[in-house]
Order: structure tokens, then C-alpha cells, then sequence
């Protein structure tokens, strides 16, 4: 069996660390975050989750007592709440170039 904090402990370097939290978590993080209502809650689960994986990739614990500046510093991802606005607006304008006349273009012409 692997084990699953060998990510973390491998001599990776960070770029690459990066790039597969990039293609791979965040990817899976953020499937269908288009239609989702971005609350307070969804929000900090968001963040919580998004600084466990990079500590994770650090290779530290919350006992270590490193500032979230200080991690994402460390790692140069992306905040997670950013990326998820940007897909949203990219949907919205897709949505809004539609013409084919599916339930979207009605919905937003309120027909």
C-alpha cells in the first residue's frame, strides 16, 4: 500500500508539486463550482481544504505555526476563492454568447 504522505516527504521540487495540485486537486476541487452559490461557508470549507493541501506539500503541520501568508508564499498557488470567480465569469459569458435557444439563453432572457 502507498502511502499517502509521501507527496509531501518526496525531493520533489516545488513547481512540480504545484503542477500536480494544479492539474489534479484543484481540478477535482473546483468540478461544476460554476453554478455554485459562493457563501460563507463554501467559501472557508474552500480555503480550509485548499491550505491542508498545501501544508501537505510543505511538509508541515498546523503545530509549526506557519501564517497562511507565509504558506502561500511558500507554495505560489493561486487562492482557491480566485479561481473559482474566474470560472464563473468565464461560464457566464459563455452562457451569455449561447444562441442556440437551450434553457440557459431563456432563462436569461426571461422568456
Amino acid at each position: 500500500m502507498e502511502d499517502y504522505t509521501l507527496f509531501s516527504k518526496a525531493k520533489l521540487p516545488m513547481s512540480l508539486k504545484r503542477k500536480i495540485y494544479n492539474q489534479c486537486a484543484l481540478t477535482v476541487m473546483m468540478y461544476g463550482c460554476e453554478t455554485w452559490t459562493l457563501n460563507a461557508q463554501t467559501t472557508q470549507r474552500l480555503r480550509v481544504t485548499q491550505r491542508a493541501m498545501e501544508r501537505c506539500m510543505l511538509g508541515i503541520t498546523m503545530r509549526d505555526r506557519k501564517t497562511n501568508e507565509w504558506i502561500c508564499a511558500q507554495t505560489k498557488a493561486e487562492y482557491i476563492i480566485t479561481v473559482s470567480k474566474k470560472m464563473k465569469w468565464k461560464w457566464a459569458g459563455h452562457i451569455a454568447r449561447r444562441t442556440d435557444g437551450k434553457w440557459t439563453s431563456k432563462c436569461k432572457m426571461g422568456r
